[in-house]
């Protein structure tokens, strides 16, 4: 099991020091020191009311520092409580021994800590002052001799049931992995049977002083107990200056409310003993506590990395590429992290060891493991007074934090290259600020600031931003995106006469530095200088989302070499894959059988878990085999935004002669940056069984309802999940039953996995109620076949448990179940296709639902039922009487109606059901149907309107052809290619509606347009569903005023005119080119075109003229001449 919950610190890091007032003293310079190493300390007491004395109390005031901190705090990371019981009650009443439900704040069921927490259970300020000795000791590196750091102790307790393998194992993985002189670690390590009579070496080895000791074996309150280790020896440890990190993993040893338990004897003691002790304060147990250290996997004297999930070892030392946030440095981590593993494993006891492993000692103490190292940490020690921020480079993931006066200014991790930027509050010249920088493989270091005026130029950076970015202008780096950066910088120094250099680098080996060099020109002291566009900067192909880098600036005439950070983060997309499912009802016959040359419809879900969005996502083939599949359809999706899920669809075509079991596959999705592949099994001509539904099965599996079995996507014999067996106690059984009928001798096959206790724990197979196999231990999958004879069959997978002990996972597992040829033939009902509603802009507040079945079955169906429910609503449920053959189709129209009328998306379920259906597998089909809105807006001429030289209006009609109300309407105008006028004027058109609007082409007082033929436009510039038919074009004439009126110069004559017939223009003597002339009507209309051509000298026009004024213009010539036709 995934644990999905983690704990996210905010920083500078918030401590809450949960305590009674008697010890306020005492812990000052504790507080003193964890505000320097970049904790914001609060100090809560019991007897403040604001915290209280019950649990309750305490409760409510720590959930609220968690969920709504004072300003300028961040939440809560770390919990110390400081005090006995009878100072700090424990955070339950009665149960376990626990103050795990101080730190949840998720409900009354929560038991997975949101903080990291531990108890100094002490009940005397001095035995307070001796614990706090030695973490300050210890955190501040001030150790007589620290060579002990390198000494470890590691013991197998006795046991002749389990420490063999238990014991042994833990111990062989901490010493052969963690503990060894690769690591510079000198492991003493004790093994069964040799650890029996070991008692007094491992006394003598934790005396002489060792950085870590581990204990696996029994334990009671006071001791450990074989080999002995009991608190009455404390007395005699020589340890001074010497004191170990202690982990028992074993029963009691952290009962911390029953007199001087053996964790509070090893802390409490002044100058020896232990400075913290993580143990249980209830009975252990053997699996879960191998669990805890190693992580889940077979449990075996020898373990491998490669065969468990990982156990705190791993997460301390993170040594195998374990990624970030899974790394426990802390000892609140550290229990955190081997619980998480306990919780990934198949145990019943999750809660329980949630409650009962309890830290003696500081949650955010980071022990070392081996000698720290020292580590180069630059900064500059002057600082100009009004700087905003302090740049240091040192190693990856250190702590860096930097108070003045004991107080806390800013805090902060580095990044993985080891760089960051501190925020600086305003400073007075000769401010000295402490600088702390702390880390779990390095010496910590202490170092100073002091704010002071610079003999040189300093210029420090005030503000920077991306700029001219070729993928998107949203100042976030995207992958596979060119950019530059505008900044702002102010010289704090001195002047800076000639200038100067900026030269900036990056050390990821995905970002590429395109143009490194800017010039900055003489800038004086005080004065500010913004840059754009600069330098020159490409993320590349291979960085991923949310992956950090750092650009480090420098000024090339600085002496000192300081640098300034910038700390970017990519934004890509990241494809992922919901498994690949098929279905054969839309083109083949619908029986859910993969046949060979029946068309299958394949619908992948994809869903994108990166930041930004995809490009348009196509798929493919990535091996082609002719033989699997004749022909793939794959559509190109659009692309897909940053959180979207979709589903791919795309067909295939099996081939004619596929038989027995194949994969098919793997399939690639994606867009030339981020990909995913996935495949699916097929096996022609039957009914198959591989767990990828999202229900867990298409088929009428029964199971135990005490411990169902439940789909695994862990762990399969082929993708996408198995079925695993329920959680069951001892005793227990869970079961899973499947009943079908098969009309000839077949063979039925199965995969099955078992993690169990050998010969004890068993997966039973049962067929008919026989007991025909059964498999225990440690068993990797493998595969079952089994001869049916003709007639009705149970078939029966049952996971069972004897009285006690667990092992491995404690589960069963089973996968692609491959059912006789017959099986589920005899009666079978396919929903096809819902054929009503669509998809539309005409969806109805009364809309039927019709739907396509066929009998996939052998026997004719003579009732079925159906099921219709939309978007959660009361679902319509009808019952039908009819006669549909084998091989038929039927539509059925359910009674009622649906509301679809809102737009929106809408839900279907539809279900057809019947008695005896032996494959409800192809029963139900979900679909999404859109009322979409649908704005169209239809516009035709109805008139030109026009005086002569003064303006010309365009009357249009306008009408909502869509589906819902146009308020308004933009548009624009257009005079011979080029607006002229454009706006927004109010409309309010319901559907179906029309309007008319008044447009002014040309208007003498506002434009000079000359006098001739012009062609005009008036469009809508609104997002239309329908664009061809929201403009109106065409010709008109304007005659300019005060240009002379008619001219008709010699050679041009026209007769008769008026006429109430046709006029002939004669010309004098033939044309020496050809000549265009257009005939308008008054009002501006052109009412036609014509063409005197070379050599010819006259044109007869106009017989059929409506009575009304007309011009006929001639441009080539410059002449308009004035035509009437009499009524």
């Amino acid at each position: 099991e995934q644990v999905k919950k983690a704990v996210f610190a905010e920083e500078p890091m918030t401590m809450v020091i949960l305590s009674d007032s008697m010890f306020r003293q005492t812990l000052h310079p504790f507080v003193k020191w964890k505000t320097e190493k970049g904790f914001r300390v609060v100090e809560a007491y019991v007897q403040d009311p604001a915290v209280g004395v019950t649990r309750e109390s305490i409760k409510a005031y720590l959930e609220g520092m968690y969920t709504s901190p004072p300003s300028g705090i961040a939440p809560l990371t770390y919990l110390l409580i400081v005090g006995d019981v009878e100072q700090v009650p424990l955070s339950q009443s009665g149960g376990e021994i626990t103050d795990l439900y101080y730190a949840t704040y998720d409900g009354a069921e929560d038991y997975i800590p949101d903080v990291f927490y531990g108890r100094i259970s002490v009940a005397l300020p001095d035995q307070l002052q001796a614990v706090l000795d030695k973490i300050l000791e210890y955190e501040q590196y001030r150790f007589p001799d620290p060579a002990f750091l390198n000494e470890a102790v590691l013991i197998a307790g006795v046991d002749g049931t389990f420490a063999a393998r238990h014991g042994n194992g833990q111990i062989n993985y901490a010493r052969k992995l963690y503990f060894n002189a690769s690591n510079g670690i000198n492991a003493h390590a004790f093994l069964y049977p040799g650890s029996d009579t070991s008692d007094r070496v491992i006394l003598d080895l934790i005396s002489r002083g060792a950085g870590f000791v581990n204990y696996t074996g029994h334990g009671l309150y006071d001791r450990w107990i074989n080999p002995t280790f009991h608190q009455d020896d404390i007395a005699g440890l020589m340890n001074t200056g010497k004191y170990p990190v202690m982990i028992g993993n074993g029963c009691e040893t952290n009962i911390y409310t029953l007199g001087t338990c053996f964790a509070e004897a090893l802390v409490r003691t002044p100058g020896r003993g232990a400075l913290a002790y993580i143990g249980c304060t209830s009975d252990s147990y053997w699996d879960e506590d191998y669990y805890w250290s190693v992580g889940v996997g077979p449990i075996v004297s020898d373990p491998q990395y490669e065969q468990t999930s990982m156990g705190y070892y791993d997460r301390v030392f993170h040594q195998h590429a374990e990624p970030r946030e899974s790394w426990t440095p802390s000892l609140g981590e550290m229990i955190f992290g081997g619980n998480l593993a306990v919780q990934e494993s198949h145990s019943s006891r999750k809660k329980f060891y949630w409650e009962i492993y309890q830290l003696m000692g500081d949650p955010s103490l980071v022990p070392w493991f081996g000698l720290p190292g020292t580590r180069e940490i630059h900064y500059p020690e002057l600082l100009p007074p009004a700087s905003e921020r302090l740049d240091i480079s040192c190693a990856p993931y250190d702590y860096i934090a930097l108070s003045r006066d004991g107080q806390l200014l800013d805090a902060a991790h580095a990044g993985p290259l080891g760089s960051v930027t501190l925020q600086l509050p305003g400073m007075a010249p000769g401010d000295s600020l402490s600088l702390v920088v702390t880390g779990d493989r390095h010496v910590p270091f202490r170092g100073s600031v002091v704010a002071g005026n610079p003999d040189l130029p300093y210029l420090d950076l005030l503000h920077d931003e991306l700029s001219a970015e070729s993928r998107e202008a949203d100042h976030l780096v995207s992958h596979e995106e060119f950019f530059s950066l505008d900044l702002v910088l102010v010289n704090r120094g001195q002047d800076m006469p000639e200038g100067d250099t900026l030269v900036l680098r990056t050390y990821h080996p995905g970002i590429t530095i395109t143009d490194s060099l800017v010039r900055i020109e003489p800038l004086a002291a005080g004065e500010s200088v913004t840059l754009r566009q600069a330098f020159g900067i490409r993320s590349g192909k291979d960085v991923r989302d949310r992956e950090s880098f750092t650009l480090v600036m420098q000024t090339r005439g600085d002496p000192s070499g300081r640098r300034t950070f910038l700390n970017k983060t990519v934004h890509a997309p990241l494809l992922v894959s919901g498994g690949i499912r098929w279905d054969d009802r839309p083109y083949g016959n619908g029986n859910g059988i993969a046949e060979g040359g029946e068309r299958l419809v394949c619908e992948w879900d994809l869903s994108n878990a990166g930041h930004f969005r995809t490009e348009a996502v196509t798929g493919m083939h990535v091996a082609p085999d002719p033989s699997i599949f004749g022909e793939l359809g794959f559509p190109v999706l659009t692309s897909l935004e940053a959180g979207a899920q979709c589903t791919y669809r795309f067909t295939a075509d099996p081939a004619v002669s596929l038989k027995g079991v194949m994969v098919a596959g793997p399939f690639l999705a994606g867009d030339g940056y981020t990909s995913v592949r996935d495949s699916f099994t097929l096996v022609p001509g039957r009914h198959f069984e591989d767990f990828g539904q999202a229900a867990g099965s298409r088929y009428p599996f029964v199971h135990d309802p005490a411990s169902p079995w439940r789909t695994d996507p862990g762990t399969y014999a082929s993708s996408p999940s198995s079925l695993r067996s329920g959680p069951i106690p001892d005793l227990g059984n869970s079961q899973l039953t499947i009943r079908f009928e098969t009309g000839q001798t077949d063979t039925l096959f199965f995969s099955f996995r078992v993690s169990s206790e050998t010969g004890y724990d068993f997966l039973v197979f049962y067929a008919d109620s026989v007991e025909v196999d059964r498999w225990s231990g440690e068993r990797e999958w493998a595969s079952c076949a089994h001869v049916l004879e003709p007639g009705n069959h149970e078939i029966t997978w049952s996971y069972r448990k004897d009285q006690s002990i667990s092992r491995g996972a404690d589960a069963a597992w089973i996968d692609d179940v491959i059912f006789p040829s017959q099986a589920f033939r005899q009666q079978d009902l396919s929903l096809v296709d819902i054929l009503n509603p669509r998809s539309g802009p005409w969806l109805t507040g009364n809309e039927t639902v019709a739907l396509l079945v066929r009998n996939t079955g052998n026997e004719t169906v003579t009732e079925l039922s159906t099921r219709i429910l939309v978007e959660g609503r009361t679902a319509h449920q009808d019952r039908f009487g009819i006669s549909l053959l084998p091989g038929g189709e039927m539509v059925i129209q359910p009674e009622g109606s649906f509301d679809f009328e809102g737009f929106g998306d809408y839900t279907i379920h539809a279900e057809v059901f019947m008695e005896g259906d032996r494959y409800p597998g192809n029963n139900r089909i979900v679909r999404k149907v859109s009322h979409h809105k649908f704005p169209d807006l239809g516009m035709s001429l109805r008139e030109i309107d026009r005086a002569d030289g003064v303006f010309t209006d365009a009357v249009i009609t306008l009408e909502n052809l869509g589906n819902t109300r146009l308020d308004s309407i933009p548009y624009e105008i257009m005079i011979d290619g080029v607006v002229t006028d454009s706006g927004v004027r109010p409309l309010g058109l319901e559907p179906g509606r029309t309007a008319e609007m008044t447009f002014r082409l040309i208007d003498s007082l506002t434009g000079e347009i000359h006098s001739g033929v012009h062609d005009f436009m008036i469009r809508s510039t609104m997002q239309d569903s329908v664009s061809i038919n929201d403009q109106v074009s065409g010709t008109l004439y304007w005659h300019a005023a005060g240009t002379g009126g008619d001219r008709q110069p010699a050679g041009f004559s026209l007769y008769p005119n008026p006429s109430a017939g046709g006029f002939f223009l004669v010309l004098a003597e033939p044309s020496d080119a050809d000549l265009s002339l257009f005939l308008f009507h008054a009002s501006g209309k052109i009412m036609g075109r014509y063409v005197i051509r070379r050599g010819e000298d006259r044109l007869y026009l106009g017989a059929g003229l409506a009575p009304g004024h007309y011009l006929l213009e001639c441009p080539e010539k410059g002449i308009t001449l004035h035509l009437v036709k009499p009524r």
